[in-house]
């Protein structure tokens, strides 16, 4: 029997299975999926024509040591008789008209499928129906249909569900960093483009919603290095996109204050109160209840509190009748995504599916959209649920510098863009983040053109572009942008993987001038510092009572020369 050998980098790959008590070199067809008995299940996947692979594939890449010229390395460590660290488990769409391009697809949480939003309700084959933004309540039993907007139309679409432990993928480690996430993720792909070659060589795009904004710049930051190195085959990484994504908590986290503050949802006393929590925020200080202390998924917990101030618990929750963060013109909660009887829970926990889709019995036996504990909100509680421990205290708390490093070392495309409807991930905190990254092209993205990005004759958004980076306001949608807007959404995914601008229609730019530039920074400051840090009547009171009391000292030194002068007074 040969020995085989678990380790992250290496030179020659395989991935295997047992067959007739022998190791073989695992193969697609290992991991096709047999529409027939899907559609049987699911009449809605006979829309899609083309074909469809699932699994699951080691986040260890496997080596062959009889044939490695690294059989004596000191680095392999002997793992025969040693399991697997884990696996994640994929769905690849492969449509008949061939594409050009890979796009992968991410949800973040942390600690939710990209099965669930991503691929049911939002950019597959088959979702619910997508609705539009400010739409009214909705079931929690909606049924599975066919979607006229996959992003099929434009690419073979692979969605992830990733870290370990999420959804059908499992495994032994704990995944504490960006760092321990994207290797393991790296090594899957290794393993994948060895079982799919003819993937291999396709421009790869990988698009990362909501705190996925951590993972995709941390995945492309961890390919470019390995790709740099040269050990293993070279990954045509080609592009991200950053869908309202999380990707610096201090600079994205206070900008629900004002969105709140300007979208009418709070008044300007809570605004201000607000703006003083987070200053404790910002410093690390030890929080009080309802905040807590900061975590990089969940800064402080100012959203919770932002939204439970709108109105976020008058309702019983189970009626999921509160606003919602990821679309404020609306008061309905998605309750399709957290009903554990919904259609595609279900789908996912029949056995036969699971069967099907080569999941069968490996790790978690019952499959569920989002970990307990997953998202953004880490409470204080003496017992912290699988979610609320999974990254969090993840590093690095921004990854500003991973997309300043894709821009110019790497050269790669990103897009970050936002639906305008969204308080939790919104684009002003985006904004933020991107004038304040250090790059090629800091000096002039201030002041670069912008435009309407125009579909179907329609305006569906702002863009600012320059140089590779774009910044796309998604006009009409909330966080999840291809559920409100699926029309504009597929445009932009066919715009990013054939490498077409956003910018249709060149809008009238406001020259200024270096004085101009100071008095608005200067403004901005003193917005800040008054408004936001400190009780502006202790700043500003004494000024005024200086000067009332020169003000009196001047009328009465004025009286008493009135009286020497003996002035005549004006009628």
């Amino acid at each position: 029997m040969k020995a085989w050998y678990f380790v992250y980098l290496t030179t020659t790959i395989s991935t295997f299975k047992v067959r007739d008590g022998s190791c073989l070199p695992l193969t697609s067809s290992d991991f096709l999926v047999n529409t027939k008995k899907i559609e049987e299940i699911e009449p809605s996947f006979k829309s899609f024509n083309g074909t469809m692979y699932s699994g699951l594939l080691p986040i260890d890449v496997v080596v062959d040591i009889s044939s490695s010229s690294n059989s004596n390395s000191s680095s392999n460590n002997d793992a025969s008789d040693k399991e697997p660290r884990g696996k994640l488990s994929f769905w690849l769409f492969n449509p008949h008209e061939t594409k050009d391009t890979l796009t992968i697809w991410l949800n973040g949480g942390p600690g939710c499928s990209s099965f669930s939003a991503g691929l049911f309700m939002e950019i597959s084959p088959v979702t619910y129906p997508h609705k539009h933004a400010g739409h009214g309540r909705t079931s929690p039993n909606q049924s599975l249909v066919p979607n006229n907007y996959s992003w099929t139309d434009a690419t073979n679409l692979l969605f992830i569900e990733q870290p370990i432990g999420v959804g059908f993928s499992y495994g032994t480690s704990r995944i504490d960093t960006e760092a321990d996430l994207s290797r393991d993720f790296y090594n899957f792909l290794v393993n994948f483009f060895t079982t799919f070659p003819d993937m291999g060589d396709k421009p790869l795009y990988i698009i990362g919603e909501s705190y996925a904004g951590m993972y995709a710049p941390s995945i492309a930051h961890y390919i470019h290095q390995q790709n740099k190195q040269g050990i293993m085959k070279h990954i045509n990484l080609s592009g991200i996109g950053l869908g309202n994504g999380w990707i610096d908590a201090m600079t994205q986290g206070p900008a629900v204050i004002d969105y709140a503050y300007w979208h009418g949802m709070i008044d300007s006393p809570t605004q201000n109160r607000l703006w003083k929590e987070w200053k404790n925020c910002e410093n690390k200080m030890r929080m009080k209840s309802p905040y807590h202390d900061f975590t990089t998924p969940d800064e402080c917990g100012m959203i919770e509190n932002v939204m439970n101030l709108a109105g976020g618990n008058v309702f019983p929750k189970d009626e999921y009748y509160a606003p919602n963060q990821y679309d404020i013109t609306t008061w309905d909660n998605y309750p399709v995504l957290n009903n554990p009887n919904s259609a595609s829970t279900e789908f996912l926990n029949n056995p036969q599916v699971r069967e099907e889709l080569n999941f069968g019995n490996e790790g978690e036996h019952h499959w569920i959209g989002c970990i307990p504990g997953a998202g953004r909100r880490r409470l204080k509680q003496s017992k912290l649920l699988p979610g609320q421990i999974l990254l969090a205290h993840d590093q690095p708390e921004s990854v500003a510098p991973y997309i300043a490093e894709l821009l110019d070392d790497a050269g790669i495309r990103v897009l970050i863009y936002a639906g305008d409807r969204d308080i939790s991930v919104n684009l002003q905190g985006s904004e933020q983040v991107l004038n304040s990254m250090s790059w090629s092209g800091e000096k002039d993205w201030l002041d670069s053109e912008r435009y309407l990005w125009m579909v179907d004759k329609d305006v569906a958004g702002y863009v600012k572009t320059h140089k590779n980076l774009d910044m796309l306001l998604v006009m009409n949608s909330g966080h999840l942008a291809p559920y409100n807007v699926p029309v504009p959404s597929l445009d932009l995914i066919n715009r990013l993987t054939k490498g077409q601008s956003f910018g249709d229609i060149l809008l009238p730019k406001m020259e200024r001038s270096d004085e101009s530039q100071e008095s608005t920074d200067e403004r901005k400051e003193g917005y800040y510092y008054y408004y936001h840090n400190q009780n502006e009547v202790h700043h500003v009171l004494p000024v005024i009572l200086i000067s009332i009391s020169c003000f009196l000292i001047g009328l009465l030194i004025g009286s008493k020369r009135n009286k020497t002068q003996d002035y005549e007074k004006l009628p």
